[in-house]
Formats: C-alpha cells, structure tokens, sequence
C-alpha cells in the first residue's frame, strides 16, 4: 500500500493501472490459447477443425489491427480500450455458457473466436497507444515505459498457459474460458476507472466522422508504412515470423499434446515454453 501510495504521489498511479489491467488480461487471453483448441480436441477431435480456429484467430486478429486504427483514433484510446476488452469478454463467456449447455455448434466457435480475436487486437492497439501519454505523466522515458509493457506481456505470456493447463485438467476448459472472461472484465475495469481519458485523434466537432474521412486517415497511414522503410520491413519479418510459428503453437502443439500426453498441462508447458524463447 505505501509503495502504490507514493506512485500515485508522482502520478505513476495511471501507468500502473495499465501495466495491471494488461498483465491479467495477457495471462487470461493465454488460457484462452491453450484453452480452444483443447475444447475442439476433446469435442471433435479433429486435427483439421483446430487447424480452422487458428485460422479465425489469426485473420481476427491481423484484419482489425490494418482497418481498425481510424476508429482508435476517433473514440480514443482508452475507450478502445475498454470497449474492445468487454466485447472480447462476452464473446468468451458466450463460448462457455453454448458449452456448459451443451448446445455449442463448430461454426458458433469460429465466429465467436474470430470477434474474440478481432476485439483483442483492437484493444491491444488502443493500450499501447496509451502508453506514451501515461509514460509522459510518471515522468518515464518512453523506452522505459514500452520495456516496462513488453516484460510483463511476455511474463503474463509465460504463466498464461501453464496455468490453463493445470486449470483444465482440474475444473475443465468451460471453467478456464469464464476466467478468461473475468480477466477481460477486470481490465475493462481498471482502464475505465484508473486510467484519465484522452481525446480522440481526430475530435473536430465541425467534422463528424464519415465514411470518406475513415478511409482518408486508413490510406494515409498504409501511405506512411509503404514509404518508411524500416517500419515496412518490420511488418514483413513479423509477418514471416508468424506464419510459420503460428500454426506450431495453435495446431501442432495441441494435437501432439493430445495424442502423446492426453494432457493439457503438458501443452500448456509446450505453449509456455514456447512464449519464452521468441
């Protein structure tokens, strides 16, 4: 209490409330990953039907991340923020109750999944677009702030999963996808009540948004990635990078981890372990 005390002091309370937010909802979005293609695994057991989550999954999440930043800049950042963290909430909880009842269909899953993923992308781009003004406030350099996000994403990325494996194995992943749910709803909470609103990017009253100043702002900024060539070839790696270590970790892991081990801690070690070395 006297530590968060003396951050609120010097006005660090806002970045560590962000910080908070994103460790718990990183560690619930984790189980989600090592929780879905279990739940199609035991429900189906079909290699081809987790390879077609993961495809829903990734196109969730690279579609909004390119046409959503437009809408991101007119609501702000932090409603993106919470908005997108209690869409993507519900969308989990839908999947848990269809199942809990029994009446959860395969294609109920991939649409449900892909909105999960489409929100969660979204909601990611709106907290790292936080991150510069909350970083300014505490008086942290921005490479401070951003390494500060990155080590505890990629602790959260590491406990995540071998923590839906042990949970699955002990209460089931009906159970495991009503935390992830929890989480996203804590997140959205603390965001919404800790974090101070930021003006939309685009906020002139005398223009209101429209369909035609939407896909002015989304040229502009796929203008500015084509001519900035360091920014261009990142995306080209970070796309080659994940089409081959995608699949491994939303496909072969959970099938080999089902067929060998019958365990779902042993793929949330695999996924675990995985989100360590990358």
């Amino acid at each position: 209490m006297l530590l968060w005390g003396v951050a609120m002091s010097d006005d660090r309370g806002p970045f560590i409330a962000l910080m908070t937010a994103n460790a718990v909802r990183q560690v619930g979005a984790m189980m989600t990953a090592v929780a879905v293609p279990w739940l199609v695994l035991e429900t189906t057991g079909s290699a081809a039907k987790v390879g077609l989550t993961g495809v829903a999954i990734a196109i969730g999440w690279v579609a909004p991340s390119v046409l959503g930043g437009p809408l991101g800049d007119r609501l702000g950042m932090r409603r993106t923020s919470v908005s997108t963290d209690l869409l993507a909430g519900v969308a989990v909880a839908t999947i848990a109750i269809l199942q809990l009842l029994g009446i959860l269909q395969f294609w109920q899953l991939i649409v449900l999944v892909f909105l999960m993923s489409s929100f969660n992308a979204q909601g990611d781009t709106g907290r790292f677009g936080l991150i510069p003004d909350l970083a300014g406030r505490a008086s942290m350099s921005l490479e401070r702030a951003n390494t500060a996000d990155r080590a505890i994403a990629r602790a959260a990325q590491l406990v995540g999963p071998v923590l839906a494996g042990v949970l699955i194995a002990l209460v089931g992943t009906s159970d495991v996808l009503v935390a992830n749910a929890c989480a996203f709803a804590f997140s959205a909470t603390l965001v919404g009540l800790r974090v101070p609103l930021t003006p939309p990017a685009s906020s002139d009253p005398d223009q209101p948004p429209t369909f035609k100043s939407y896909f002015a702002d989304l040229s502009e900024g796929l203008r500015f990635v084509r001519r900035n060539r360091l920014i261009l070839s990142v995306i080209l790696l970070a796309l080659a990078g994940n089409f081959f270590d995608v699949p491994l970790m939303s496909v072969v892991l959970p099938v080999y981890a089902k067929e060998i081990f019958d365990s779902p801690t042993s793929l949330g070690l695999m996924v675990g372990s995985l989100r360590l070395v990358r």
